[in-house]
């Protein structure tokens, strides 16, 4: 059942935060690690979005990217960390194309919001994670210097509705959500369950960008579809889910198409002489 919800509080963290901070974070280690001769970036975006968020964004990926060139090392912009209220719409659909060109992730992490015109980000993410709050209204319009009609306003909304739905179409989303944002008030928001946003087409990883990656791990594996399929539900069975992806235990069954032997627990280091 759809619910709208009055969120002051989130609210006010909006009016709250002028303008957007991008900062570069390193839980990947290293932002560039000359032993692995890779540069990563995961870029975390909290506050209003607008054009500066934008600029601050691609100069910290090119800063990075022209780092690795001078060490010869490779490089990725592996995620975008959303924590905002909003902002602008055209700033937001801006990153969301950055982050999409890089193929790179896009999340909401516990405790983090992200609504209005954030999910229009969250949307260009390749793979995406849904821990806090994401929610929608309708976007603000600017106060025109000129006289306001209807007639103005009505043909202000429709350009940016166009804009959104084309948006949505690239992200492969669907333009349901353009429409659902533009029938709630500013003042209101409504915050999306993981039902709504898979319906809006909002999952965790983008169809096409999980097509492509199954496409080219069956191939590096030397497999054909049917057994990169299997063998996949088996690592994810076997060892932990989607999220263990990149693990021994998932690298192996890819590999071998049977899972790895159990070994001997080695009871040395409790002081005890292994069996």
């Amino acid at each position: 059942m759809l619910r709208v919800f009055l969120v002051f509080a989130l609210v006010a963290i909006g009016y709250q935060a002028a303008h957007a901070e991008v900062l570069e974070m390193n839980r990947a280690g290293p932002t560039c690690d000359p032993h692995l001769l890779t540069c990563t970036v995961i870029a975390q975006i909290t506050g209003e979005i607008s054009e500066t968020t934008v600029t601050q964004l691609k100069g910290l990926i090119d800063r990075t990217r022209r780092k690795a060139e001078a060490s010869k090392s490779f490089f990725s912009f592996l995620a975008v960390e959303l924590n905002s209220p909003g902002g602008s719409v055209d700033a937001a659909m801006a990153i969301g194309r950055i982050v999409r060109e890089n193929e790179a992730g896009a999340f909401v992490n516990r405790g983090a919001i992200c609504l209005s015109s954030c999910v229009l980000a969250l949307a260009g993410g390749s793979f995406r994670s849904f821990e806090g709050k994401i929610g929608i209204h309708r976007p603000y319009l600017p106060v025109p210097s000129g006289d306001v009609s209807a007639e103005s306003v009505k043909a202000a909304y429709q350009r940016t509705l166009q804009e959104v739905r084309a948006y949505l179409r690239e992200m492969n989303v669907v333009e349901g959500l353009a429409d659902a944002m533009l029938r709630i008030d500013p003042e209101n928001i409504r915050l999306l369950s993981e039902e709504e946003l898979a319906n809006y087409g909002l999952t965790p990883a983008d169809p096409i960008a999980q097509e492509k990656y199954d496409l080219q791990v069956a191939k590096s594996n030397g497999l054909d579809r049917q057994e990169y399929m299997r063998r996949k539900a088996l690592a994810e069975s076997r060892c932990g889910g989607p999220t263990s992806m990149g693990s021994n235990c998932y690298r192996s069954i890819l590999k071998n198409g049977l899972p790895p032997p159990s070994q001997p627990i080695d009871f040395s280091q409790f002081g005890r002489p292994a069996d």
